[in-house]
């Protein structure tokens, strides 16, 4: 499904159904899955929480409510560029372009695909750190 293009030696996918199987992958099972599982389950960590009278006096609710946003904030941060650059990947893959846009274009797709370790760095930092 992947071919190196003669005047630019990128190797760039020759299958649009191969490209949008692939842009429908990773914006459901890595953006958006991902958020909403982490959402739901928050929120009902927090109403189990809330609960317990016990640990609403000792304010355990408003720790795991912290902690659980921070993480939904690092993951929304660390994925919805990566998913951004591949739908725009997807919009612009019947369209012919230039050296100069395939190398900015390579460039953005390895900054945003490196972007999205961010939240895990963050996460060991916290761990080791704390």
């Amino acid at each position: 499904f992947v071919d190196i293009m003669p005047p630019t030696n990128y190797c760039v996918n020759t299958n649009s159904g191969y490209a949008i199987y692939v842009s429908i992958y990773v914006l459901t099972l890595t953006c958006f899955i991902p958020v909403i599982i982490m959402v739901v389950c928050g929120y009902l960590t927090y109403k189990n929480i809330h609960s317990r009278r016990i640990l609403a006096d000792q304010q355990a609710d408003i720790q795991i409510v912290t902690m659980t946003l921070i993480q939904v904030i690092l993951v929304v941060i660390a994925i919805v560029p990566y998913g951004i650059n591949n739908v725009y990947g997807l919009i612009t893959s019947g369209i012919i372009k230039s050296v100069e846009r395939l190398t900015i274009e390579s460039f953005i797709s390895t900054t945003t695909s490196l972007f999205t370790y961010v939240n895990y760095v963050v996460c060991l930092f916290l761990i080791f750190f704390k």
